[in-house]
């Protein structure tokens, strides 16, 4: 039976890699033409319902995937899915307003505890996204020129991690991944009406390889050690700022008949990215719920320049979650053991045009439904939800604005029911 489990978690792995490749996860998105695409940074479903929390706020029945430190609270075999649907509005001066939806896998993780001290983990997920359309008119002379801008693709992160408890108030981690994927960016061009003249087209693809480590801390203090209350400290952050990739350059001229001219085929190039360094508190008690509050800074003035059009910059980002459970885990109504959440956040994203900071803030709320089973005792699975709303971009800019509505859904699978051995006296 054991068997049976480590070969479904695997063909998951396999199937979730598929999905996540199309990079399907945003739909057009504005914002994803600058850098490696639109940065996702999806957490788990629980996360989301918390408004991103998770640097200090560890759970023993969700797995800790924002700070490897938190793994060390994961004692069970676990198997995470989360699932994303997202519903958009994108605003531009003087423009129609654009609407679009989409939905694809935002995580798959699968957590092994080795010892009392010692969880590892492993998983993928879609890092970036790119995904936009631009048209645009100019006029040169008594000509009237056609643009057309067109990016395609994403990254995709797969990652191992290990949290390992060094101390009964101290638990330390680190998580290594390796990024991969396919930045594609075309422009085409020329005299309108298209079909009766020449069309030019410029195809630029930069293929992404390279790998990147996250070490994590968390550290805790008893505040009413009888009564199972905590106070956490967590800090992560990112190494590794540069990303290689391999760039691919041709130039198409279509009419009468087409010319293909390779510019660039396999250089070895750089960027560099931006990179987080996370905080947070939190005041947890497993059996209850958890407060937490939390603070990103994003170091982007390093970041290369690759758009006129904004400028990177150091970023903030702060935001409070917390989730609540009425009763406890042997309660004996059901309404007492559903976990509810909620959280509040603002993010300047790394990106500033003529001085004002792109945004994104939201808020989130969501719960966790046990799966009741005899069997599980006090350890079910879960279905977990979350639903937030936000705002993201530049007001009456040519950057871009949007409103978002965005459906968290996830399932937790856990030792007791999916990936117990049993045993025949």
């Amino acid at each position: 039976m054991r068997h049976l489990h480590i070969v479904l978690v695997f063909s998951l792995q396999i199937l979730f890699l598929n999905i996540v490749k199309a990079q399907s996860i945003i739909g057009h998105s504005p914002l994803s033409r600058f850098g490696l695409g639109q940065r996702l940074g999806y957490g788990l479903t629980r996360n989301e319902g918390m408004a991103g929390c998770g640097i200090a706020a560890p759970n023993s029945d969700h797995p800790n995937l924002y700070n490897p430190a938190l793994l060390s609270f994961n004692r069970k075999v676990d198997l995470d899915i989360d699932l994303r649907y997202a519903y958009r509005t994108l605003k531009w001066p003087q423009s129609k307003d654009y609407q679009t939806g989409s939905g694809s896998p935002a995580q798959l993780s699968f957590i092994i505890p080795i010892n009392k001290r010692l969880s590892t983990a492993f998983g993928i997920r879609p890092y970036s996204v790119r995904d936009f359309v631009f048209n645009q008119k100019r006029y040169e002379g008594g000509d009237s020129i056609g643009f057309r801008s067109r990016g395609l693709g994403g990254v995709t992160q797969v990652w191992l991690a290990a949290g390992y408890e060094l101390h009964k108030s101290i638990s330390l981690g680190l998580e290594a991944s390796y990024l991969f994927g396919t930045l594609e960016d075309s422009v085409s061009f020329g005299v309108l009406p298209e079909f009766l003249n020449f069309n030019f087209i410029s195809i630029y693809k930069r293929k992404v390889s390279q790998f990147v480590f996250k070490p994590g801390i968390h550290l805790r203090f008893p505040i009413n050690e009888k009564k199972g209350t905590y106070f956490g400290i967590g800090a992560t952050a990112d190494i590794g700022n540069v990303i290689g990739f391999r760039e691919y350059r041709t130039f198409t001229i279509k009419g009468t008949g087409s010319q293909k001219d390779t510019l660039q085929n396999g250089n070895q190039s750089s960027l560099k990215r931006a990179i987080t360094y996370s905080g947070g508190v939190s005041v947890f008690n497993p059996e209850v719920g958890t407060l937490s509050a939390e603070v990103d800074w994003v170091q982007a003035q390093d970041q290369t320049e690759e758009n006129t059009l904004v400028k990177n910059h150091n970023a903030l980002a702060v935001r409070i979650g917390g989730e609540y459970m009425i009763g406890t885990k042997k309660s004996t109504r059901y309404f007492n053991i559903i976990t509810f959440r909620a959280g509040l956040s603002y993010q300047q994203l790394p990106l500033q045009q003529d001085g004002s900071f792109v945004t994104d803030q939201k808020v989130s709320f969501g719960a966790s439904f046990p799966i009741i089973r005899k069997e599980a005792k006090f350890s079910r699975p879960l279905i977990n939800i979350g639903l937030a709303y936000g705002q993201r971009g530049l007001k009456n800019s040519s950057v871009g604005h949007e409103n978002y509505w965005q459906v968290a859904l996830g399932f937790t699978l856990n030792d007791f029911l999916w990936f117990n051995r049993y045993r025949v006296d």
